[in-house]
């Protein structure tokens, strides 16, 4: 996951790299905590809510923020392949559902 955003900002077109800090495990999302480099806003950051056990909302929230920037399209890279293959049945069925 990128560490730094802005706010507001939009492109036609948006890469993303999905790293290793919030993974797809035994069914269900996963905070790998060793994997996050954020220290960005003290007690704030990703890696202190981590630590304390309560990043899981914030990280979700992030990547829906990064991957909403794409007013054309959005390319995303998966670091972690279980996550890929996760995604990647999920971008399926929802290109089966969609008109």
């Amino acid at each position: 996951m990128l560490v730094s955003f802005r706010q507001g900002f939009e492109a036609d077109y948006v890469g993303v790299i999905w790293g290793e800090d919030l993974i797809w495990r035994n069914r269900r999302w996963v905070v790998n905590a060793s994997a996050i480099m954020d220290n960005i806003g003290n007690n704030q950051s990703l890696r202190k809510l981590a630590d304390s056990g309560d990043p899981y909302a914030k990280a979700l929230l992030i990547n829906r923020i990064l991957l909403s920037r794409g007013i054309k399209g959005t390319s995303i890279y998966f670091e972690d392949q279980e996550t890929f293959e996760h995604m990647k049945e999920i971008m399926e069925y929802a290109r089966g559902i969609s008109p």
